[in-house]
């Protein structure tokens, strides 16, 4: 009997979802000057489901999580418009902190899933 092959259903799952075969550090963006490119595009489709839980992803990169805190991330997730015109945005670093969190969720399935391809 063939064994199932969990790592290869869970990067064609993210590619037939969210269009991303992995998360590059390499990419350049500059959400700040209205350019949406590279790692906050690859953040915005990760994070657009109901699969993963965002207050817990920040409360992974940032330490915590409360209203006021969730707030804030959906409106920079979505770059919703501020009342002075400005537009919400994740900086490098905070869009490097998520990342991080999710790559190591990442880690930890393919650390499972390979444990148990191996029994």
């Amino acid at each position: 009997m063939e064994k199932f092959d969990f790592k290869a259903a869970i990067k064609n799952k993210l590619h037939e979802t969210y269009g991303v075969d992995n998360i590059r550090e390499d990419e350049v963006e500059n959400p700040n000057e209205g350019e949406v490119t590279g790692k906050y595009k690859r953040l915005q489709s990760i994070l657009q489901n109901d699969i993963l839980n965002h207050a817990a992803i920040e409360r992974q990169a940032f330490g915590k999580s409360d209203g006021t805190t969730r707030s804030l991330f959906r409106k920079k997730l979505n770059r919703f418009k501020d009342e002075n015109g400005g537009t919400y945005a994740f900086n490098d670093d905070e869009i490097s902190k998520i990342l991080s969190v999710i790559q190591n969720l990442g880690a930890t399935i393919n650390k499972v899933t390979n444990k148990k391809d191996k029994e």
